[in-house]
């Protein structure tokens, strides 16, 4: 009888990696400040979590979150072909190189959780200068309407 070759799913994979790093449902959720029940749900495939709680889970438990993220989200291997982790490599020091530039993260005012999103971001496709990230945060300023949108 011929075995089918299923996917693993995302929920899968982070419960074996759960397992794997000897953590329960319970304790991975105290570490992220969720309910054990959003573990669960995320675990059975029921609930797919954002971006940011992807990398938060990843760092967790100590993996790279660039294969949960296209798990997360197939779509995302259609944006760049099949080289979004790749981009995240390409993109190291253009982001070393963005967030020690002291003068332009004053002038634009980047703010802790802005830089957070731009971590995440940065992953979906390559940036060829560290001005770049200035100007996806300008469009997400915008996007969400906040009024500090030119340099001091």
């Amino acid at each position: 009888m011929a075995q089918s070759k299923r996917k693993t799913t995302l929920g899968e994979r982070l419960k074996n990696h759960r397992l794997n790093s000897g953590l329960s449902q319970t304790e991975l959720a105290r570490r992220l400040g969720l309910r054990q029940a959003t573990i669960s749900l995320i675990e059975h495939d029921r609930r797919r979590p954002s971006a940011t709680l992807l990398r938060r889970i990843a760092s967790v438990l100590d993996i790279r979150h660039e294969p949960l993220f296209l798990l997360s989200s197939p779509d995302a291997k259609l944006v760049k072909g099949s080289r979004l982790a790749s981009c995240d490599i390409a993109n190291r020091a253009m982001w070393r190189a963005f967030i020690h530039d002291r003068n332009l993260l004053e002038r634009y005012k980047v703010q802790p959780h802005e830089l957070q999103v731009l971590a995440d971001v940065r992953v979906i496709g390559r940036v060829r200068e560290p001005r770049e990230f200035v100007q996806i945060l300008l469009a997400l300023r915008r996007l969400l309407g906040d009024p500090e949108l030119s340099p001091s």
